[in-house]
């Protein structure tokens, strides 16, 4: 149907809004993975920082446990 240099521009053209999203998912990709690490990041930070007591600077309250 077309000759064959038709056939080519028509391929490049059909070609070219592929090869622009791919470089869009690319560019997704790495950042998405990115925020995944640094969220990880963050969440091991605060898992591993202490934890403050709130009874720290109080003193404790003892709690009368019911004798059955």
């Amino acid at each position: 149907m077309f000759v064959p240099y038709r056939r080519l521009l028509f391929t490049e053209i059909l070609d070219q809004p592929d090869a622009e999203a791919q470089s869009g998912r690319e560019t997704r990709v790495v950042c998405l993975r990115r925020a995944i690490t640094e969220s990880k990041s963050k969440r091991l930070i605060r898992t591993l920082e202490p934890v403050d007591n709130p009874l720290a600077g109080e003193e404790k309250q003892e709690v009368a446990v019911p004798q059955q």
